[in-house]
């Protein structure tokens, strides 16, 4: 069968190509594909007692207020609703488009209905609403186009059963997962191991993990290689801002998986160590405040407001760390602004725009003025114009302060994001380039047994998280969840009729 990525001949059993390991997708039949899911299955806890004799009204009540906010986080999270099964919930993360990382953002959606089922017990006691919710990874065969507005069947596979079998042991207002979904989200999720889980119709216990919350960073499976020469050209760039008080913006671009988030470790470990200051930021999609999410994670560790603080809190955290940075007769504006910058979405009216930038601008400056600082900006191409016109606005306007901002981003941040330049700042442009083979086999070797370096080498193609993924599963068969995810979502971004 030809691959219809790299056009490789594969044998007709296989199911994964063997030259670039793209998926090897069979049309099942008209109008329907083989999909990498992520199944999220939701069940409210004693429905049947609480039903039992209650009026249908009241139930039908019930119900509504539960759906709603748990509708809002699925859609909030790029999530398709599967099916309802009475009070119970099925929604799939992947189908009909994939994002790339669609079982981080299933865990994600499941944490924060958690928290939204909290929140409606606070808010009316009487309501005592437990829920159990159990995620799992998996192929399924998915129906496209306008077959699921009709009501008939979006996917069908092992998947859903499973998520199923894993959310009827799940412990009360709680997230369960399954083990391809761990092995997917284990860097960027904080797990707690539980006991496997005997399932009906499974012929071995299913691996199961407790979801606790997001994790704080990233962690990285094996040493950086390869990017020696962009990490000195970073540590440089900084040091010459700090030297000349000159603020200089950064660019790193590349595919998924080519490296952005593991050199950028790096350099913050360096400037760290060189004594200068740190502030990560990060776009999601995804987040209450996707259009300046970076910035907003800028002051809210500025701050220190956590996520667990209810917002007069995080409010009393913002105004003390202001009143530390300026004069009484100024400060009051820019806590009035920043305050309004961290709960604001992205429909503020545009006249507020201005004093609200011209707010994080004065931050910026005040924080670099104690120390050169380096605000990052990841994964810009997931913003929206909002933050892209801040980060414009300070690259015009900041001068004669130690600071940097690094930029991460795929290759399509230049088509979805023309607009974007360095204004009247110094700007350095860095293409991360795939791994030589040389640098390919220095990171596997640790990895993997030596008669399958060169396979894994050639198969990854000097992607280095196609290459820790693969030589992690071990396994000529299944492909790694983080690579499915990002070539499945590189395929759904092009045209449809350059798919196959």
């Amino acid at each position: 069968m030809s691959c219809p990525r790299c056009g490789y001949e594969n044998s007709e059993l296989a199911r994964f190509c063997s030259n670039c390991g793209a998926e090897l997708v069979r049309t099942t039949s008209e109008g329907e594909e083989r999909k990498l899911v992520s199944a999220l299955f939701i069940d409210v806890v004693g429905s049947t007692a609480r039903a039992d004799g209650a009026d249908p009204e009241d139930v039908r009540d019930f119900l509504r207020r539960y759906h709603r906010p748990v509708l809002e986080q699925i859609k909030r999270y790029g999530g398709t609703i599967e099916k309802f099964i009475g009070d119970a919930v099925l929604a799939i993360f992947g189908a009909p488009t994939s994002h790339g990382d669609d079982a981080e953002r299933a865990v994600r959606c499941g944490l924060d209905i958690i928290e939204a089922v909290r929140d409606l017990n606070a808010a009316d006691p009487t309501f005592r609403l437990s829920v159990r919710l159990a995620i799992s990874t998996g192929e399924a065969v998915v129906t496209l186009g306008g077959a699921h507005e009709r009501g008939e069947m979006l996917a069908t596979g092992d998947v859903l059963n499973t998520a199923a079998r894993l959310q009827a042991a799940a412990p009360a207002n709680r997230v369960v997962v399954g083990a391809r979904t761990h092995a997917a989200t284990q860097r960027v999720i904080e797990y707690e191991a539980m006991p496997a889980i005997k399932a009906k119709g499974k012929g071995v216990p299913l691996d199961a993990w407790l979801a606790i919350a997001p994790a704080a960073g990233q962690s990285a499976l094996a040493p950086m290689v390869g990017r020696d020469a962009e990490l000195k050209l970073l540590r440089d760039l900084f040091e010459k801002a700090r030297r000349e008080r000159r603020p200089h913006v950064m660019t790193v671009i590349g595919p998924a998986g080519i490296g952005k988030s593991r050199l950028t470790i790096e350099f913050l470990k360096a400037v760290d160590a060189a004594g200068g200051r740190t502030m990560r930021g990060r776009c999601l999609p995804y987040s209450e405040q996707a259009g300046y999410q970076a910035s907003v994670e800028h002051i809210k560790e500025l701050a220190g407001v956590l996520e667990s603080d209810v917002p007069q809190a995080a409010r009393a955290k913002v105004a003390e760390m202001l009143a530390a940075l300026f004069p009484p007769e100024e400060v009051a504006d820019i806590v009035r602004f920043v305050s309004l910058l961290i709960g604001l979405g992205i429909d503020e009216p545009v006249e507020m725009r201005q004093p609200l930038f011209y707010a994080v601008r004065r931050l910026i400056e005040a924080v670099s003025e104690e120390g050169a600082t380096l605000f990052t900006f990841e994964d810009l191409h997931l913003s929206d114009a909002s933050q892209l016109e801040l980060l414009n606005y300070l690259c015009d306007q900041l001068r004669d302060v130690p600071a940097a901002f690094l930029i991460t981003a795929r290759p399509e941040l230049d088509e979805k994001q023309p607009a974007l330049d360095a204004g009247r700042l110094e700007h350095t442009k860095i293409v991360l380039e795939p791994l030589s083979a040389d640098d390919s086999e220095a990171l596997v070797r640790p990895l993997a047994p030596p008669e399958n370096v060169p396979s894994l080498v050639e198969m990854a193609g000097g992607n280095p998280l196609f290459l820790e993924e693969l030589a992690a599963t071990q396994d000529a068969v299944v492909l790694p969840t983080n690579v499915h995810e990002a070539i499945a979502s590189h395929i759904d971004a092009l045209p449809q009729a350059q798919r196959t």
